[in-house]
């Protein structure tokens, strides 16, 4: 699965490299990066970041990017890729919307789950969405001397699925890609409990900052129904063989 950086506060920081791909290769080390939002991160973890990346890809909203903008890192060239227009409760973090999500769904687990199933699901059916994940496709496609690393606030949902894309197109097992998304859970385990470990936790709460089997499937389903997740990457991506082809050749070991 993708490896986890050492780092001091980003905690959800890492490199598909070695992950197992298309005909029996592996991802290259130190090229691909998913991570959390990168204010948080310390000035050692700045430095390192700096050290490792040339091009960095936020997904957040202008909202998220204003209350916790991304640090100016030297060398580095940001790209703003929103993959949602607009505050979405449990999903985009910016002041107002978790506290509108859970003053929405207090006591209401099973409705905190089927929203955040329909915002799955409206990563590859929602047009904006489709578009900006086209625009990340096209951007992963180009020429660059150091790694892509590409973050929205947790790392969780816009920039898990942004892996998945990844991961598929570079041939990894569709099993293999569930357990990495499943991963981040074990990242943020500290955040997490300390979130459910206050008196006042309201139930939604693990529905709405964990990944879940339940998201997962919920995708998996909207992608069956547009023809599968290859037709999906061709006809809502623009990624057809020749682009995999050139992308493989580029991230995958020999």
């Amino acid at each position: 699965m993708s490896k986890r950086l050492e780092l001091e506060n980003l905690y959800n920081t890492r490199d598909l490299g070695g992950m197992p791909a298309h005909g029996g290769r592996s991802i290259r080390n130190g090229l691909l990066l998913r991570s959390g939002y990168l204010q948080r991160g310390s000035e050692r973890d700045r430095a390192q970041i700096a050290a490792l990346v040339s091009d960095t890809v936020d997904f957040r909203t202008d909202g998220e990017r204003a209350e916790r903008p991304d640090p100016d890192l030297p060398g580095v060239a940001a790209h703003h890729i929103p993959v949602v227009a607009s505050l979405t409760p449990g999903v985009t973090h910016e002041g107002g919307a978790d506290k509108l999500a859970l003053r929405r769904m207090t006591a209401d687990a099973d409705a905190a789950k089927g929203y955040m199933c329909s915002l799955y699901v409206a990563f590859v059916t929602e047009p904006f969405c489709v578009a900006q994940y086209a625009r990340f496709v096209r951007l992963l496609a180009r020429e660059r001397g150091r790694a892509l690393l590409w973050h929205c606030t947790a790392g969780k949902d816009r920039a898990g699925f942004a892996s998945m894309i990844v991961e598929k197109l570079l041939g990894v097992d569709d099993a293999d890609i569930r357990t990495d998304y499943l991963q981040t859970n074990d990242c943020l385990d500290p955040e997490i409990r300390a979130m459910l470990a206050a008196p006042d936790a309201p139930a939604a709460l693990p529905y709405l900052f964990t990944a879940r089997e339940e998201y997962f499937d919920a995708l998996a389903g909207a992608l069956e129904r547009l023809g599968g997740f290859d037709a999906f990457l061709e006809n809502g991506l623009g990624a057809d063989e020749a682009l995999r082809g050139a992308l493989r050749d580029r991230f995958l070991e020999p």
